[in-house]
């Protein structure tokens, strides 16, 4: 069970936020292995649901000690940039303990209006009633009153008068304060780009059909189509609405190798549909990624099996914000589902991002995988139906 304040399971989630997607999943194995998340939030849940306190978290390898660092910069901190990780820690628990003595305190301060406001009222209702007593009592008419006591009656009223008002006008400014909240307009960021994406409406994944001939281009170029568009769909800048993507169009076992150069070349493995899944979302919801396949003939290779199971080798451009970044090659392993009305699930993927050098932009990106490396992954697929 986790034991944690209100102010550190917010802050730990901030954290969180800042750490990559393949480091979020693999801190997700190792505080709850059986559990598998199927959303970047999801998985922060479920974390901070299965770790002891916030001081055992952020000690977690995954944990980065920079993540850490930008959380308290970015909270007006004052850390020493060359702190080590265990200081950060250290740092951030204070900070926390720090919020919420403040909020325990405000809340005190708070209190002490109501409760003052609440023994006033009660003096007044008293000397009030008490004043009503004394009036039912006192021998006379009023008009034997001396002209000061009069004029004592006179400034009680006048209190009395003074305090329902300020009263009234302390519940006027506090329903004022709370409007602009709620009428607040929630503001939404449109985004657009001024790309043409080579990927056409194919609203399901495609159809079992005959192999062989030049029907296996027509397969590849049909799963393209279908998979590029419904990936690229879950970025808001590519202008559609998001279509179903999620773990149920890989099967259980699914593997995503993923390697990328930028300055220095990095490579992932995840398995399972729900990590595979999410790793590649986040390509196109969280790093704002659009792919553009090359489904000519130089840009996209197809083999397939009797078996029923289908290689298919892709290349295309990679592009943010209205600009090209780079090419990407990706290789998918297919195998037939009879349950899902004999639609292909994806079995393994294997994708590469490179970023542009000099002059590269001008080059059309083609597939550099052979045919007979295809029919390797092909025979490999086919070995897993044995």
């Amino acid at each position: 069970m986790s034991h944690f304040s209100f102010t550190q399971r917010n802050g730990c989630s901030e954290i969180l936020e800042l750490l990559d997607i393949s480091n979020l999943l693999a801190l997700n194995d190792t505080v709850a292995s059986k559990i598998n998340a199927w959303t970047k939030h999801e998985a922060i849940r479920v974390i901070l649901d299965h770790s002891q306190s916030a001081e055992e978290l952020l000690k977690r390898r995954k944990v980065l000690r920079k993540s850490i660092l930008k959380y308290l910069t970015e909270h007006g901190v004052t850390v020493s940039t060359s702190a080590g990780k265990q200081e950060l820690i250290d740092d951030a628990l204070q900070y926390w303990s720090k919020l919420d003595c403040n909020g325990k305190q405000l809340a005190a301060e708070r209190q002490l209006p109501v409760q003052g406001r609440k023994q006033t009222e009660g003096m007044v209702q008293k000397s009030v009633k008490d004043a009503a007593k004394k009036k039912l009592t006192s021998p006379g008419p009023i008009i034997t009153e001396t002209r000061e006591s009069g004029k004592t009656r006179q400034t009680e009223e006048q209190e009395k008068k003074e305090e329902e008002q300020a009263k009234k006008s302390d519940e006027q400014r506090g329903r004022q304060t709370d409007e602009p909240i709620l009428k607040q307009p929630h503001c939404q960021m449109k985004m657009k780009m001024n790309i043409h994406v080579n990927v056409t409406p194919c609203l399901q994944p495609p159809q079992v059909v005959t192999v062989g001939g030049s029907k296996r281009g027509n397969m590849g170029k049909q799963f393209c189509q279908w998979f590029f568009q419904l990936l690229n769909s879950q970025n808001p800048s590519f202008g559609r609405q998001a279509e179903a993507w999620g773990p149920q169009h890989f099967w259980d076992d699914a593997t995503l190798h993923l390697t990328h150069w930028v300055k220095e070349t990095q490579t992932e493995r995840h398995q399972s549909s729900a990590k595979v899944s999410l790793r590649l979302l986040s390509l196109a919801k969280d790093e704002q990624l659009l792919f553009n396949p090359n489904v000519s003939h130089s840009g996209m290779k197809c083999a397939t099996s009797p078996h029923g199971v289908v290689a298919i080798a892709v290349a295309g451009t990679v592009h943010k914000d209205g600009q090209c970044l780079g090419t990407f090659e990706q290789v998918f392993g297919l195998i037939r589902s009879g349950v899902c009305g004999n639609n292909w699930k994806i079995r393994f993927v294997k994708l590469q991002v490179k970023s542009f050098t000099g002059q590269q932009q001008n080059v059309q990106p083609s597939v550099s995988v052979q045919m007979p490396e295809l029919q390797a992954y092909l025979n490999e697929l086919i070995a897993l139906l044995k």
